[in-house]
């Protein structure tokens, strides 16, 4: 198993509710996504910053998650 932490740092971009809504439609997407055993989304207004976590059955698979436009920042992966 690997473990992916992306996290979204949006600065004066920030808007709570828009980054809950893209969590809330993101779902979809990963559901029955193959080797994708969890996936958490987290949020921190404070730091003005969401954080989500996958657990990957194989390193390999850890890259097909589109680390792309989801959030309209540019996302920061960090595998463990």
């Amino acid at each position: 198993m690997i473990g992916v932490f992306v996290t979204f740092r949006y600065g004066d971009n920030f808007d709570e509710r828009a980054v809950r809504k893209i969590a809330e439609t993101a779902r979809a997407r990963f559901e029955g996504m193959s080797g994708l055993r969890s996936k958490a989304f987290t949020l921190n207004s404070a730091k003005r910053e969401a954080t989500n976590f996958y657990v990957w059955v194989h390193l390999a698979l850890s890259y097909r998650e589109p680390l792309t436009v989801i959030a309209f920042v540019l996302p920061r992966p960090a595998w463990i």
